[in-house]
């Protein structure tokens, strides 16, 4: 699953705020989301928790259309930091640090 990031576009980093979101809700300040609000994409991805002048920052929560979702740390709109990823097709999960929107370090992958 990909994150959305600023401007780039691959299975990691995915599109920037500048593209078009079927509804953006929340705090605006100088027309740029600013505090606590949710976009989503036109893709089904939704992403509800902080944002830092239109990028999703601090903490969050992204939901994909397949139903994964990853809550927890998120910088420039990636997942970076703690948090934890659960499968919305497996019964996969992974909980742990993040670096540039990939799993890092010590694996607590859980398998029920």
């Amino acid at each position: 699953m990909g994150d959305r990031g600023v401007g780039k576009r691959n299975s990691e980093v995915g599109r920037g705020m500048e593209c078009h979101s079927v509804h953006p809700q929340g705090m605006f300040s100088e027309g740029l989301m600013h505090g606590q609000g949710t976009y989503i994409w036109a893709d089904g991805l939704k992403y509800e928790g902080d944002f830092v002048k239109n990028i999703p920052m601090n903490h969050g929560v992204y939901t994909w259309p397949d139903g994964s979702t990853y809550e927890g740390e998120v910088i420039n709109g990636m997942r970076n930091g703690f948090g934890m990823f659960k499968c919305g097709t497996q019964p996969v999960s992974y909980i742990g640090h993040w670096c540039h929107g990939k799993r890092h370090g010590k694996v607590g992958e859980e398998y029920p």
